[in-house]
């Protein structure tokens, strides 16, 4: 056969492949949906902890590829980071390489002018600090006292034990037993150095080596007392439960009254033993240090009485409804209502659109009673009714006292409208306005001031000179 000569013969010839196959769209979609690049890590976070340790140290990162032939690139897309041992198909972060608390990494492959990419995000957490410890409960542990005795005759509701015979001295060391038996329950080793560590409410119980004698005693804040009877479970009384004194950790309840008549007393120690010197009461930060509720058929939501002094420092008191925010009643001598402001700001000051302060006081003393340093004394505000409404039955409504050389003693300020800044409405038998008269012009003062002099009568200051008023006429009645 003769050798074919033909040059568009020999080029089909030679073309590579010579047969090329016609895929279906269905396969050509499958095709499509398969290619591409996968990338894989084997950890999403570096964990650090309370002491900076992390874990894991590192992570390592895998990509795999389908029906694609270029070549993988792995690198740092986002954050700031340094990848090692960077194969192209897998690579390692290091934790101490990653400065940025994210990063992005990313696998890619192009091929015929198309990105293929695949993205992993790793993190950093860390562990907050360690909380405060919580309040300590109540423990209810046994001890053994190898020579315990029962000592029945002991006085004042204290522990009936005692060690070898019945007398104080050896229950006393029974004491020291329970003592340490608490001491050691709180994870402690070798003897209590004081009692500093008890709460009130623990409980010990102790048997002697034979486990023939058992006697218990529970930690009052001062002394082992005789519990009487004790019940280490669940208890449910459908009735009252009386007594004189009852310790506890948490109560709960609609109501906690104390004695109807004569002395009451609630008393909020702090938590552990009670103690003198702790205050009795103390508002916290983390929100509310006291709330008290009241239904509306109710008309005082929190009353004090007595010779007690009561303080609250940084106190807001709001009402949200249309009755008095807070309301003090005096009907003694004394005042009903003293603030004492040592350093530069306001005394009091009350806003609302009904009455903002009310003080009643039916004695002799003053009602409300402010003291401030540089700043105003009380500053009312009201949004439609009475800012400050004072009555006096005998006494002066609201008098203003100013010992500064130059400061005002009563100012009305009007900002807007066309009503009055300071309004005085006379009575029957009453003078509309009064102004005591002086024997002495003040030698300071402003355009403005008015002043009654009993020689040269009212006088009006302008710049630095008074001028008296010209009266003419005949008196009125």
């Amino acid at each position: 056969m003769a050798a074919i000569v033909n040059e568009r013969t020999l080029r089909l010839q030679a073309t590579v492949p010579r047969i090329i196959p016609v895929l279906s769209p269905e396969l050509e979609e499958t095709m499509d949906a398969v290619r591409g690049v996968t990338l894989t890590a084997s950890a999403p976070i570096f964990k650090y902890d309370a002491a900076s340790a992390v874990s894991p140290a590192s992570i390592t990162f895998t990509a795999k590829k389908a029906l694609l032939s270029s070549a993988i690139t792995i690198s740092v897309v986002s954050g700031t980071a340094t990848l090692t041992g960077n194969t192209g198909t897998s690579a390692t972060l290091l934790a101490g390489n990653m400065s940025t608390d994210s990063v992005t990494i990313r696998a890619r492959v192009t091929e015929d002018s198309v990105n293929y990419d695949s993205t992993v995000v790793i993190n950093k957490v860390r562990d907050g600090a360690s909380g405060a410890a919580g309040p300590r409960v109540p423990v209810f542990i046994n001890a053994t006292v190898s020579n315990l005795v029962r000592f029945e005759a002991r006085t004042s509701g204290r522990a009936r034990w005692a060690a070898g015979t019945a007398n104080e001295t050896n229950a006393g060391a029974v004491d020291l037993a329970a003592r340490d038996a608490v001491w050691q329950a709180l994870g402690n080793s070798g003897s209590a150095p004081s009692n500093s560590h008890l709460y009130v409410g623990d409980t010990v119980t102790i048997t002697n080596s034979a486990q023939s004698v058992v006697a218990t005693g529970y930690w009052n804040g001062a002394l082992w007392m005789n519990p009487g009877m004790r019940i280490d479970t669940n208890l449910l009384v459908d009735g009252d439960v009386s007594g004189r004194t009852i310790t506890g950790g948490t109560f709960t309840g609609s109501t906690f009254q104390t004695s109807i008549s004569g002395d009451s007393l609630i008393r909020i120690s702090p938590l552990g033993s009670p103690s003198s010197s702790a205050p009795a009461f103390t508002v916290g930060t983390l929100g509310d240090g006291l709330q008290i509720y009241k239904q509306p058929s109710e008309p005082i939501v929190f009353r004090i009485s007595g010779a007690g002094t009561m303080s609250i420092p940084l106190a807001n008191i709001s009402n949200t409804g249309n009755g008095n925010a807070f309301r003090i009643q005096q009907t003694g001598g004394g005042t009903a209502f003293q603030i004492t402001s040592t350093t530069v700001g306001m005394g009091v000051t009350a806003s609302g659109s009904s009455v903002a302060v009310t003080v009643s006081n039916t004695g002799s003393g003053g009602g409300i009673n402010v003291t401030t340093v540089s700043n105003r004394a009380v500053e009312a505000a009201s949004g439609s009714a009475t800012a400050v409404y004072a009555t006096s039955t005998s006494g002066t409504g609201v008098e203003a006292r100013s010992t500064s050389g130059v400061a005002p003693a009563l100012i009305a300020n009007k900002t807007a409208g066309n009503g009055p800044a300071l309004q005085v409405s006379p009575s029957s038998t009453g003078a509309h306005a009064r102004f005591d008269p002086g024997s002495s012009l003040p030698s300071s003062g402003l355009t403005g001031d008015f002043y009654v002099h009993l020689t040269h009568g009212p006088c009006l200051r302008i710049g630095s000179a008074w001028y008296p008023f010209q009266l003419s006429g005949t008196p009125v009645t």
